[in-house]
């Protein structure tokens, strides 16, 4: 059995294929490492789901039942040639839908995951609008940070 960091990648990319981003490929959203400087890059425009930053873990109950905080990153990449502004507004309305994809079903909230049933709450944690930082020049790149609430 996949761990549960990975069974919520799984169901974030899931989502996301289904949210139908527009203009991205749904073979383009893929679980991987976060490309290093000078690393190739899959074809553009992309998504990249990963594990971010460090699982939180404290006990639950007396049970032995533990509360977990994973943090997934969502990247979405896309090749500029040193023109961000030309397409600033498809860059921002996908991030905005990525994020609506995972912390909302349909009109409601979505605080769980079906395919991960140890998931009782889902937060946005940070919205980068852009981080020139990340990557070259020649590439927009949106991040999301999402945060999730495990109790094992």
């Amino acid at each position: 059995m996949a761990s549960v960091s990975y069974q919520i990648q799984q169901a974030v990319q899931t989502i996301l294929r289904a949210a139908n981003l527009s203009g991205i490929d749904s073979a383009a959203i893929k679980i991987r490492e976060m490309p290093k400087a000078g690393e190739t890059l899959d074809p553009l425009p992309c998504v990249i789901i990963s594990p971010y930053g460090k699982r939180s873990d404290k006990p639950a109950d007396f049970e032995g039942h533990r509360d977990r905080t994973y943090k997934i990153e969502i990247a979405l990449i896309d090749g500029t040639e040193g023109d961000y502004a030309t397409d600033q507004e498809l860059y921002q309305g996908w991030q905005e839908d990525a994020a609506d994809a995972i912390v909302m079903d349909g009109d409601f909230s979505r605080n769980t995951l079906t395919a991960v049933p140890s998931v009782w709450e889902i937060n946005v944690e940070d919205i980068a609008e852009f981080d020139r930082s990340s990557l070259a020049v020649n590439y927009a790149y949106q991040s999301i940070v999402i945060r999730f609430e495990s109790q094992e």
